[in-house]
């Protein structure tokens, strides 16, 4: 039992470790790959073409084939559109968080995922959090006079809450100090 123990720590420790933060891939065929490109580029039409239902589910099966292709801002685009706001909010963190330069070049991907999710957070009432996703959509293809429009509702809102915090720090002070000078 302890030449088997041995044995067994042995060949752990002769493995290449794995680091914390490291995204260990499930090796992909050039078949596979090329499937997993051929489904992204159907669902790019159909997302195009308002067909987002379809896009989600031909996203999603090239995510599954290979992973490292992308098409989550593009499939969070289309939850957002149907109303998904968190399963958008959670696609667009992951399009975020794996971008790779190649991502970045594609045309109209920079800035979509903070779009969609500055604007699922501002549907869910986030405000402070959506405030800072669309300033980073300014000087992209997405930064819009809708967006804009947007963003000053937020700055409104936050202000708006802002105040109602002082008034009511202010109110509880006053009543705090009126209570002192009571006695």
């Amino acid at each position: 039992a302890a030449a088997l123990s041995a044995a067994c720590v042995w060949s752990i420790a002769v493995m290449a470790p794995v680091q914390a933060n490291q995204k260990v891939y499930r090796s992909v065929t050039a078949a596979d790959a090329e499937r997993a490109q051929r489904l992204l580029a159907q669902a790019d039409a159909e997302r195009e073409a308002g067909d987002y239902t379809a896009a989600i589910e031909h996203y999603t099966q090239g995510i599954r084939i290979d992973e490292r292709v992308g098409g989550y801002a593009e499939r969070a685009y289309c939850r957002y559109k149907l109303g998904d706001y968190e399963d958008a909010e959670r696609d667009a963190n992951t399009a975020i968080h794996r971008r790779s330069a190649r991502e970045l070049t594609k045309a109209g991907v920079a800035g979509m995922a903070e779009l969609v999710r500055g604007m699922s957070r501002y549907q869910r009432g986030e405000y402070d959090a959506a405030a800072q996703d669309l300033k980073m959509v300014r000087g992209t293809r997405y930064d819009t006079p809708e967006v804009r429009a947007v963003c000053d509702e937020v700055r409104a809102k936050i202000e708006e809450r802002v105040a109602a915090e002082r008034a009511a720090r202010r109110e509880a002070y006053m009543g705090a100090a009126a209570a002192i000078y009571a006695r």
